[in-house]
């Protein structure tokens, strides 16, 4: 397009002008600008490029949480992001996901962690207690120990390294509070004085009367040992009485083999083998005749259990066999298991597997 000269009065005076085309005109113009719109563009993109990769990120913050990197030649930690408490994983930076043997992840809480037993505010471990571990050994824990990691290299296990949920040691000896190295674990009930394999805690089953194996869900768990200490003192009181009707019983068996006759059994089991003991129950009647028979009958159908006796464990555990035979076979039997108690008493019977019976006997010969 031509620029707009066409009045005849400027003809004249503009005639030594020439007529220029606009797009040859503009065309150094556009050049320019397509290189200084590049040019920004080229800046733009380095300044990005350093704020995004140049300067130092800050550390994650979610929810309380902090996760750091550390060094750690024993193991990665990558199970301690899965397993944290709270933290939401996806949240969580790629590169602390790496699987390398040099890097540990640790997600540890800005407060305090979470806490077992019933009294929340507490550690999982403290200078004075170690959880899930005996009185005895306390000082170890806080002192520090070496063991054996799972790469087979020696481990210092230092108190923090104590219950963090990840197991360092071959033989969980690092995580006796937690269920983190499983079987290999060993968690101390201090009450009953025993200890349980450690994928038992926090399993739902109350475990210690003190419900301290069960510290995520303590409410499930109510203290249980004053019940349990009762029950002891009981049982202490029936072993004590029922071992001196044990040494009544011993005189008789004495007595009648001073008096010619014959028993071929211990002396403690001579009462009860003279009377038949009977129990009904779920519509049968059995009658026990320690060291002859075992009957079962319902209205007039009678069946032999056993009529042969052995020991399998003196005064603990005996066997009848060769009662009558089952359809098929084999022959019925009834094996015989002794608890001390202050009287004499057949107090179940049970078909444990098929014509193979148990029946429990309750007496003061089984005291021991």
């Amino acid at each position: 397009m031509l620029l707009p000269i066409h009045a005849k009065q400027y003809k004249r005076k503009y005639s030594d002008v020439q007529l220029v085309d606009r797009k040859s005109f503009c065309k150094p113009c556009t050049r320019s600008g397509i290189i200084a719109v590049f040019t920004c563009f080229l800046l733009f993109q380095s300044w990005m490029y350093f704020v995004l990769f140049a300067t130092p990120q800050p550390e994650l913050q979610d929810s309380g949480h902090h996760v750091h990197v550390v060094d750690d030649p024993q193991a990665v930690r990558k199970l301690m992001i899965e397993r944290s408490m709270g933290a939401q994983v996806e949240k969580v930076p790629a590169q602390l996901l790496d699987t390398t043997r040099n890097q540990r992840v640790d997600l540890v809480e800005n407060s305090q962690k979470k806490t077992p037993g019933k009294e929340r505010e507490q550690d999982y471990v403290k200078k004075d207690r170690v959880y899930g571990v005996a009185p005895s050994d306390y000082t170890k824990y806080t002192d520090g120990f070496s063991c054996t990691g799972h790469d087979n290299q020696q481990v210092s296990v230092t108190f923090e390294m104590v219950n963090d949920d990840y197991c360092d040691c071959m033989d969980g000896e690092d995580e006796p509070g937690t269920s983190a190295c499983g079987h290999l674990g060993r968690f101390f009930c201090i009450p009953e004085q025993k200890s349980l394999i450690g994928h038992t805690v926090n399993d739902m089953v109350c475990d210690c009367c003190d419900g301290s194996d069960e510290w995520e869900n303590p409410a499930n768990c109510p203290n249980s040992c004053e019940a349990m200490n009762m029950a002891q003192k009981k049982h202490q009181d029936i072993l004590r009485q029922g071992k001196e009707l044990r040494k009544h019983y011993i005189q008789q068996g004495e007595a009648a083999r001073m008096n010619g006759e014959p028993w071929h059994h211990s002396d403690a089991f001579y009462p009860l083998a003279k009377n038949c003991l009977s129990r009904s129950q779920a519509g049968y009647l059995y009658r026990l005749c320690l060291f002859k028979s075992m009957e079962q009958s319902k209205n007039v159908e009678s069946h032999s259990l056993g009529k042969s006796w052995r020991w399998i464990d003196e005064n603990k555990l005996g066997v009848l066999s060769n009662g009558k035979m089952c359809p098929g076979g084999p022959a019925r039997e009834t094996r015989v298991t002794f608890e001390c108690d202050i009287k004499d008493e057949l107090v179940s019977v049970s078909e444990s597997e098929r014509c193979i019976y148990s029946a429990k006997v309750l007496t003061p010969a089984a005291c021991v």
